[in-house]
């Protein structure tokens, strides 16, 4: 008997050992800019693992990571906000680690406001694409409203190193398709710097008659100009692995999955479509 009570102590033990490893380790989820391990000099990347006990190296304050413990939750990794400026900073992860807040998030319902005047396109910070391509809802009435100023495209204006890039966009089924390549390869099969582009913002053309000329859409707050700043991350940065299998313990279904992944993605990004969310959950998760 003291032999098995001795026993099940031990395996106890080591269950409880295991445990405490395994809540000491954080898997990455997503990275913004660029943060290295300490010890091997190399940048944190999505599906590495990361330890509460390692030294990480901000590139730059804005820099952070979304991460995750199978016994803790969510967390971000960023900068103390008290650290003082440098070009560089070196912080323990677990003095670095956040609680990812809510936010003020509001699910997109694509039912009712897939107009391009409404907030889906402010551009504040940045809108998240996952992928290289995003299709962008419109609905008819707005289409129809922009016919009637005569035969035309949506596109997109911006600079880059001093120069004004105008980018024709597809339009098809209601749809605005948006993709990298058209924004940032030239024809001359150069790939440019997005974070370069500045000032970039969607309009309409109309290619004759009376109209003829670029016609301005403003949006909801008033400004003349349709602001669109674009992010586009690869499926390959971004791990959602224990988060989706987490979910999935709590609800089967998948549209509530989806929403709560986009909730995740916007308070990390800034801004993301559960439309474009579901076409890489359909993607990633057979």
């Amino acid at each position: 008997m003291m032999k098995k009570i001795l026993y099940l102590s031990i395996l106890l033990a080591l269950v409880v050992a295991t445990q405490a490893v395994a809540q000491d380790t954080y898997y990455i989820l997503a990275v913004k800019g660029q943060i290295l391990n300490n010890s091997t000099k190399k940048p944190l990347k999505a599906r590495q693992k990361i330890k509460a006990s390692d030294k990480v190296v901000f590139k730059s304050k804005s820099a952070q990571a979304l991460i995750f413990s199978r016994g803790k939750g969510r967390f971000v990794l960023r900068l103390n906000p008290k650290q003082k400026s440098s070009n560089e900073f070196i912080a323990l992860v677990k003095k670095s680690i956040f609680s990812q807040k809510s936010g003020a998030y509001t699910r997109i319902s694509y039912a009712s406001t897939k107009q391009m005047r409404e907030d889906i396109l402010e551009g504040n910070p940045h809108y998240l694409i996952l992928g290289d391509r995003w299709e962008v809802a419109v609905v008819q009435s707005f289409i129809n409203e922009v016919s009637t100023w005569g035969d035309g495209f949506f596109f997109i204006r911006y600079r880059y190193e001093g120069k004004t890039r105008n980018i024709a966009l597809s339009l098809k089924d209601f749809k605005i398709i948006i993709t990298k390549e058209a924004l940032f390869k030239t024809k001359e099969g150069q790939w440019l710097d997005p974070s370069k582009a500045t000032d970039m913002h969607i309009a309409y053309y109309v290619k004759s008659g009376d109209n003829k000329g670029i016609i301005q859409i403003g949006d909801k707050d008033g400004n003349s100009q349709l602001a669109f700043n674009p992010l586009f991350v690869p499926y390959k940065e971004i791990n959602m692995d224990d988060i989706v299998a987490n979910l999935k313990t709590k609800t089967s279904d998948k549209r509530e999955i989806i929403r709560d992944i986009t909730q995740i993605l916007a308070n990390f990004y800034g801004r993301a479509d559960s439309d474009n969310v579901a076409v890489w959950y359909n993607k990633t998760f057979k």
